[in-house]
């Protein structure tokens, strides 16, 4: 996060939510990113070049993410809730959970509902993804699966003075985006991408030493794919996702920090979230998405796109299990603690304990191949934070 005090630009990497939103929006060059070891940057600013046009701050959303909350009054205003997938059977079981999102993007192009999409593309250097537009013409064929490392999505937003861009991303990318184009006549479509927590590259390198994989820094490394709820691959190495993702996303180990403050998964902004659909279907070989149907615009896409996804209408019960809503509804505790709110005691030192607990867990698991049987184990033991 960015903010301005004694006349200069400073940075709290603790707040970042890495979109990269404030690169995209210095049009002086004055801001610089970072790469840690770890995987995160961390953002420079050089005085010299700097104008003080606060547009970096301006467009930044980690402020406003600790009082965005999700309500009742969210749940309510979903319109529809589907399960589907692409028709084409090589991009369903390709994608992270069945392809929705390629179709909703390239459908959207097809039919002219849009001039253009930006959404996250593969890239040849680490990350190995970037923020991208691309075009019917283009029809990009580089749209990235899920990327459980931090992504400076928003760093290739370009001005653009009119026209209706089709964008997809999570809560805090979507708000970055719409904060872009605030000023200017460009009409949003948004696809939001259900997210409870991003992982540095900690985690990558966690599941790295799992499989035995030393260089895993320098190789792009598939996150999802193959079917849902799909496989992890590194160097040709391969875990299931489920086995991949117990631990570190059960015990909220190696997020990135600012995702501690964001209380709002589906997308506060999002016309049409999607999320894999947990606690509805078991597996599915091809792949599948759970669709949320958030607007009026929402539900225009999906039947604008109509002959490229295969819908079935679900229970918006089903859908809100699982989401895990009532766990979304106590992320406010853990926003509140981290912004120094007021809270019992009981319930500060709750969290303060799962602060210990999981730095205990990161080192050591960081440092030690532990046999396989110890992992499930440690995935059973409560969590505190």
């Amino acid at each position: 996060m960015l903010s301005f005090r004694d006349n200069k630009i400073l940075f709290d990497q603790k707040r970042c939510c890495q979109c990269g939103v404030c690169l995209a929006s210095c049009e002086y060059g004055a801001l610089k990113r970072i790469w840690l070891d770890n995987g995160l940057f961390r953002i420079e600013s050089d005085a010299e070049k700097c104008t003080k046009c606060l547009k970096c701050l301006k467009t930044c959303p980690a402020p406003m993410l600790p009082d965005i909350l999700v309500t009742e009054k969210d749940w309510q205003a979903i319109q529809q809730v589907y399960l589907g997938n692409s028709v084409d059977d090589n991009v369903r079981y390709a994608a992270s959970s069945g392809g929705v999102a390629r179709a909703l993007l390239h459908g959207a192009l097809k039919t002219d509902l849009c001039q253009a999409a930006y959404a996250v593309l593969e890239a040849d250097a680490y990350p190995w993804a970037t923020g991208g537009y691309f075009t019917g013409e283009s029809n990009d064929t580089r749209i990235a699966n899920s990327k459980y490392l931090p992504v400076p999505m928003c760093e290739n937003l370009l001005p653009r003075e009119s026209g209706t861009l089709i964008v997809t991303g999570t809560h805090c990318q979507l708000l970055a985006v719409d904060a872009f184009y605030k000023n200017s006549d460009v009409k949003l479509i948004k696809i939001g991408l259900l997210c409870k927590q991003q992982k540095t590259l900690d985690f990558s390198r966690f599941i790295a030493k799992r499989l035995g994989v030393v260089d895993y820094r320098n190789t792009p490394i598939n996150f999802r794919g193959e079917g849902w709820p799909g496989t992890m691959t590194i160097q040709e190495k391969k875990m299931l996702w489920e086995k991949a993702a117990a631990l570190p996303f059960g015990k909220r180990l190696w997020s990135v920090p600012g995702c501690r403050f964001c209380n709002h998964p589906l997308g506060s902004v999002a016309d049409v979230t999607l999320a894999d659909p947990w606690n509805i279907v078991d597996s599915e070989w091809k792949g599948m998405t759970m669709i949320l149907v958030r607007t009026l615009t929402g539900q225009m896409l999906l039947e604008t796109c109509r002959t490229l996804i295969e819908l079935k209408s679900i229970e918006p019960e089903k859908a809100k299990r699982s989401v895990d809503w009532q766990g979304i509804q106590l992320e406010r505790e853990r926003t509140d603690y981290y912004c120094g709110r007021l809270m019992s005691k009981p319930k500060r030192l709750k969290f303060k304990m799962g602060e210990l607990q999981r730095s205990m867990y990161e080192a050591l698991l960081i440092s030690i191949r532990f046999p396989e049987p110890i992992y499930k184990i440690l995935n059973h033991l409560p969590y505190w934070g």
